[in-house]
């Protein structure tokens, strides 16, 4: 599967908001300012990286530009290490960007302020992770995680971040799902489209399975993820029984097209099949009554049948959905209604009433 950009919008445009709302919450700020020390230079060679850091991939070319700009200019904010063992050796708690691209910039020694590992340091250094952008739906749950695992409640961290608690429970949910949807994850696909197929596994692994290994990540999201459930519902109803007009168009709509003759409530019709002006609009079909058959059709009216995906249904003209670019459709004998995009339907045959 290919990890795609275009699969981050949902995580990019929450950690927007976030930095819109304030860089960090009050624990935050408190943590830079509480007993902080004096930075000092410290040989790059003797610092590593937090092997606890959520962040576990760095976008190459911004890690280039900032060593181009350290090159210039140097670190221009010094990076925080907790002191190890006492050897002189230290693990960066915030700032392995800078880190990283200082090492490129080929300095010898970079600006650092000593701290002790505290649970409120910790928790500073999880929120200033999660608030970077660019971190991918797996590195913000593994945050996420590593603050329920540190004590935190839900509405801790909800209010920490300027989340909801349910969208917390989704991300905490995400490193306890099977493997196949982690590996997703690590491919940015949104939580919510993860939380959905989350669900669907539960009931028909296999399918789920299938539908991961044949899917790219960048088409996984809410939108196929409902298609999917709507596909595994009705293979489990089995065949659907509806009103005969619809179900001579379900059942063999293809074989009507090349008809020129069909059945309709005990008189033979010629129906001319509907097609689409220039401007989308269904073009009525043409209907030729045997004789006496013309009083019985009068004002009957019309089914329009669409096929959305591998389900067939009616259209509902008799009333409006609630965006002017979707329309109601009819399922399963009416049983299931559902608004759907234009966009995503296939419109098939008109049928007499």
């Amino acid at each position: 599967m290919n990890d795609s950009g275009s699969n981050s919008r949902v995580n990019r445009s929450m950690l927007s908001s976030l930095k819109e709302a304030g860089a960090l919450n009050d624990l935050m700020r408190t943590s830079r300012t509480a007993g902080q020390g004096s930075p000092r230079d410290i040989p790059i060679d003797l610092i590593g990286p937090d092997p606890d850091q959520p962040r576990k991939h760095f976008d190459e070319e911004k890690l280039a530009s900032l060593a181009d700009s350290i090159s210039v200019q140097g670190v221009l904010q010094p990076i925080t290490v907790q002191p190890l063992n006492g050897d002189g050796r230290h693990l960066i708690i915030m700032g392995e960007r800078r880190y990283r691209a200082a090492k490129r910039a080929g300095l010898q020694s970079i600006p650092a302020i000593e701290r002790e590992m505290t649970e409120e340091l910790r928790m500073a250094q999880l929120t200033e992770n999660v608030q970077r952008d660019g971190l991918t739906t797996f590195e913000i749950a593994t945050a996420v995680s590593a603050m329920r695992e540190a004590g935190k409640s839900r509405s801790d961290i909800a209010s920490a971040l300027g989340w909801g608690e349910s969208e917390v429970s989704r991300f905490a949910a995400v490193l306890g799902m099977p493997e196949p949807l982690q590996q997703l994850a690590e491919q940015d696909v949104p939580v919510r489209a993860l939380s959905d197929l989350y669900a669907l596994w539960k009931k028909n692994p296999e399918d789920v399975e299938e539908f991961v290994q044949t899917s790219d990540a960048a088409d996984v999201s809410r939108v196929t993820v409902a298609r999917l459930r709507s596909r595994l519902a009705q293979d489990a109803a089995g065949p659907v029984q509806v009103p005969r007009t619809v179900a001579s168009a379900a059942a063999g709509y293809r074989d009507q097209m090349d008809t020129p003759e069909m059945q309709v409530g005990g008189d033979t019709v010629a129906v001319q099949h509907a097609s689409l002006d220039k401007v989308g609009k269904v073009k009525a079909p043409e209907v030729q009554s045997t004789p006496g058959a013309q009083k019985k059709q009068a004002g009957r009216g019309a089914a329009i049948i669409c096929k959305h995906g591998n389900a067939i249904g009616r259209l509902l003209t008799d009333r409006t959905a609630s965006s002017p670019k979707s329309i109601l459709v009819s399922f399963e004998n009416g049983s299931r209604v559902e608004e759907v995009p234009l966009s995503e339907l296939e419109l098939i045959e008109v049928v007499a009433l």
